[in-house]
């Protein structure tokens, strides 16, 4: 039983030794700078990948060339390290900056083109309450023009009512005026009460 828990015990660690991982090299190469056009030179400086420079020599013999960096210390590199463009690296961040860039751009553009669209639907809201204050308005001024009408009837009758109560009244001071004078009133005396 022993020997057994050993053997499983010895392959599990056969197995665990052979497990595969994934692993990925680094991309932050650093390049030497040298004196010379040899590994046995001096290192000037380490320079990492990205790093512009301008060439100043090829000596294809060697394998090296003579460059300059931005801040123009000059010195030899492996040739085979140099590119005509930019590294991978600089270029994902660029075009990762631009994906950004565009991204806020789209976002600008859908903000201003959802608030020009509620411009426009308030415009449109803003017409039809236009409209319907107007026709508010046409209703209000026809009914404004009946009532002046029906005040001036009004007015008419009134004055009518009155000129007719006028002229009767008068007519009615005429008669009397003219029966009063006729009547002859009879004075009492005190003897008639007996």
């Amino acid at each position: 039983m022993k020997r057994f828990g050993l053997i499983l015990l010895l392959c599990m660690a056969a197995v665990a030794a052979h497990a595969e991982t994934t692993a990925y090299i680094s991309d932050q190469l650093r390049v030497s700078l040298r004196a010379g056009q040899s590994d046995q030179q001096p290192i000037l400086r380490m320079l990492p990948s990205g790093t512009e420079v301008t060439v100043l020599q090829n000596d294809p013999g060697s394998g090296y060339s003579r460059v300059r960096t931005e801040n123009g210390v000059e010195g030899w590199v492996y040739t085979a390290y140099l590119m005509k463009e930019p590294a991978a690296r600089e270029r994902l961040q660029a075009a990762e900056k631009r994906a950004d860039e565009l991204e806020q751009e789209k976002r600008r553009i859908e903000s201003e083109s959802k608030a020009q669209s509620e411009l426009v639907s308030n415009a449109e809201a803003l017409d039809r309450e236009n409209k319907s204050l107007n026709s508010r308005i046409v209703a209000l001024e026809t009914e404004l023009d009946m009532l002046k009408q029906d005040n001036a009837t009004l007015r008419d009758s009134t004055r009518r009512e009155w000129f007719l109560i006028g002229g009767g009244v008068l007519l009615v001071g005429m008669v009397i005026g003219l029966i009063v004078p006729k009547i002859r009133w009879r004075k009492k005396s005190s003897w008639d009460a007996f």
